[in-house]
């Protein structure tokens, strides 16, 4: 998660391309959710489950399987713009 100007979070999913596994090896970040790098061929996958009162959205890393090696999920009540917005400090 990111901070943010506009008042709520914000979140990116790095996915590598299927030919690059192990790129970025030991990459340092402070704003990552996820413990680690996944280093095997990946992609990426955000599946949004509506059926659920309130939604919920998982930001997915699959292996070549589609199996799901790393996962963060979120509800969408989350994702609420503030009632009055924030202008940056600084241009």
């Amino acid at each position: 998660m990111w901070p943010s100007a506009a008042g709520y979070p914000l979140y990116e999913l790095t996915t590598s391309g299927m030919n690059s596994a192990g790129a970025g090896a030991g990459e340092q970040n402070r704003y990552r959710v996820t413990p680690e790098n996944f280093r095997r061929d990946n992609f990426g996958l955000i599946e949004v489950r509506w059926t659920q009162p309130d939604p919920v959205i998982a930001l997915q890393i699959r292996d070549l399987d589609g199996a799901i090696a790393t996962e963060h999920r979120l509800h969408l009540s989350e994702l609420v713009a503030p009632t009055q917005p924030r202008l940056p400090e600084s241009l």
